[in-house]
């Protein structure tokens, strides 16, 4: 029974995975887009250029590593161990959540009194303005669900792909795509 719910954890967490990868890359283009629409659609919609580009900067570092531990393993070492992950997925989503949290606090009045989700009856200036809405909102949902994500793998991962036993815990095994997928224990 124990191993049957495992095997289910483990293609949740391929699935969250992709999900994740795909988030990891949107966050960032959803943001450059928002501050580029509102540039260009100005007042009443604010800016806060200080916000919008430390969220920047941080939305791309996952990508950045992403990009390292894919595409430059010949040298870029990457600590795929339990405790290595274990470490990152921790670090990752605190620092997420609080980046979030922080960016949401900062922005939320940035479109005047335009209600979150951007009706289509609401009476936009122009339609450049209800654009500019809704890709605010696709930014904090990306945002919000990608932290959720990390949340979920957070529990997931070691619940559903790391070993056990405290024996096989204590060596400390690599993980890889093959090892989350097929579930064999390679120590």
């Amino acid at each position: 029974m124990i191993e049957r719910i495992r095997s289910f954890l483990r293609y949740v967490v391929v699935i969250l995975l992709c999900f994740a990868l795909v988030l990891a890359f949107l966050c960032p283009i959803l943001d450059l887009a928002k501050i580029n629409i509102f540039k260009e659609v100005g007042s009443p919609y604010t800016l806060n250029l200080h916000i919008e580009y430390s969220y920047l900067v941080i939305s791309l570092i996952t990508p950045y590593w992403i990009f390292l531990a894919v595409m430059c393993r010949c040298w870029y070492k990457v600590d795929f161990t339990m405790k290595g992950i274990e470490f990152k997925l921790l670090y990752w989503i605190l620092t997420w959540l609080a980046i979030s949290t922080l960016y949401t606090l900062f922005t939320r009045d940035d479109i005047d009194d335009v209600p979150f989700n951007c009706p289509s009856d609401y009476s936009y200036p122009n339609h450049r303005y209800q654009l500019a809405c809704q890709i605010r909102e696709a930014n904090f949902l990306a945002m919000w669900i990608f932290g959720g994500i990390g949340i979920l793998l957070t529990i997931f991962i070691p619940a559903g792909v790391f070993p056990l036993s405290e024996e096989e815990r204590e060596k400390n095994p690599k993980i890889d795509f093959y090892y989350v997928w097929s579930g064999y224990h390679r120590i």
